[in-house]
């Protein structure tokens, strides 16, 4: 209750600065400069200000690039400079297991006739093929998951560590912000990015975090996609990468880690509508007259942080740089920000006046395609992430989160 209360005080305290402060949401090189070294000195500051740096993450441009955010998550989620550095002979390690359980897999598969055969008694049997079928399920969900992550919607190359970001174009800011030899983004994924990727997953669900009645963390389609950014962002790092998962899982995403995703789809349904209602009629009533779902509709945003439907990964790694930030429930109001923003319900409303139920599903699923990176240079048809942001933090201060 306290380290929500503190959460939204400073939430409070932002909401203020943006609304004295009225300069565009895109940062001039100058500002970025200085926020830049804002970041680095908050970083570098022993003990740390946790809400100061929670307060750059929020603000204006974020954490700017991969080289800030690579240090910033890891300090935000609660893990210490030297845990983090004590990783270089675990990355090893954990990718001798991960390449140690393809081959026991293989072996499992070549000994499942000697297995039941040692299985005398039928129960016994029943018991040994529920625990084998438990174990394989969520790692054959996990190896077709990875196979279209996000991750492959970005260049692929097999040397990561020699490519020069200023030499590679930016389309349409889809490309990512990785690591390159000099410390700055890039747009290359590896060749093994997968099989990485497989190798993080495992290692969460396999952890003793456990928020499951059953003492188990349930994996769930769209966790790899949230996986697929951070481990891009870390410069394909698997220890920090898994170290980083844990921690959200072990609190923002909790909840969609159950057997089910009943506690999720209880909050949307119980509360997204009526907060829809107090902060936009206009937009609740199009919505109500087209008997839209929206508990349904808004679930994959909130248990993948929009990564699956954002393809613009410059957006993508902005709004997880102020999820992992900011308070547990900020994807539900960054859900009701889209919905009621200016801009974007512009849509909504014109659907609305056809009650076609239909056209309103696909309206609302193509908002997020309409929500540019901060950088981008702002129109009237522009919508930013900042923007975005800042609108859910207005929400949230408006209509604050009980603890």
């Amino acid at each position: 209750a306290n380290t929500n209360t503190s959460i939204v005080s400073i939430i409070t305290i932002i909401t203020m600065s943006m609304i004295i402060n009225t300069t565009p949401s895109r940062l001039p090189s100058s500002e970025k400069d200085e926020k830049a070294i804002a970041i680095e000195q908050c970083l570098n500051r022993d003990p740390l200000d946790l809400w100061h740096l929670r307060e750059l993450a929020l603000t204006k441009g974020g954490l700017l690039k991969g080289k800030l955010r690579q240090r910033a998550w890891l300090r935000l989620v609660g893990i210490q400079q030297d845990e983090a550095d004590d990783s270089s002979v675990r990355v090893k390690l954990d990718r001798c297991e991960y390449q140690i359980r393809r081959l026991e897999r293989k072996v499992d598969k070549s000994k499942s006739k000697v297995r039941n055969k040692v299985a005398s008694k039928a129960a016994d049997k029943a018991a040994l093929d529920n625990m084998r079928k438990l174990e394989s399920k969520e790692r054959d969900l996990i190896r077709r998951d990875v196979g279209r992550s996000v991750i492959f919607r970005f260049r692929v190359s097999g040397d990561l560590s020699t490519v020069d970001n200023s030499s590679m174009s930016n389309e349409s800011d889809n490309t990512p912000s990785g690591q390159s030899s000099k410390g700055e983004s890039n747009s290359v994924a590896p060749v093994y990015a997968s099989d990485l990727l497989a190798q993080v997953l495992e290692s969460v669900i396999s952890s003793p975090l456990n928020p499951g009645k059953d003492g188990k963390i349930h994996y769930y389609q769209g966790l790899h996609d949230i996986a697929a950014v951070i481990l891009h962002n870390m410069d394909y790092d698997t220890q920090k990468s898994t170290q980083i998962m844990r921690r959200i899982c072990q609190s923002h995403l909790r909840d969609a880690l159950r057997e089910n995703f009943g506690n999720v789809s209880w909050l949307l349904s119980i509360l997204l509508m009526p907060l829809v209602e107090k902060i936009d009629a206009n937009v609740h009533y199009a919505l109500a007259v087209c008997d839209m779902d929206l508990s349904n509709l808004c679930l994959p945003w909130m248990i993948t942080w929009f990564t699956h439907d954002i393809h613009n990964h410059a957006v993508a790694v902005r709004l997880i740089d102020a999820f992992i930030a900011g308070h547990p429930m900020l994807p539900f109001y960054v859900s009701v920000a889209i919905l009621t923003h200016p801009v974007l319900k512009r849509e909504i409303l014109s659907v609305g006046e056809s009650e076609d139920t239909g056209m309103m599903f696909i309206t609302i699923k193509a908002l997020t395609k309409s929500i540019v990176s901060d950088e981008t240079v702002e129109g009237d048809s522009n919508v930013t992430a900042q923007e975005i942001i800042e609108d859910a933090i207005s929400i949230m201060h408006r209509v604050p989160p009980r603890s």
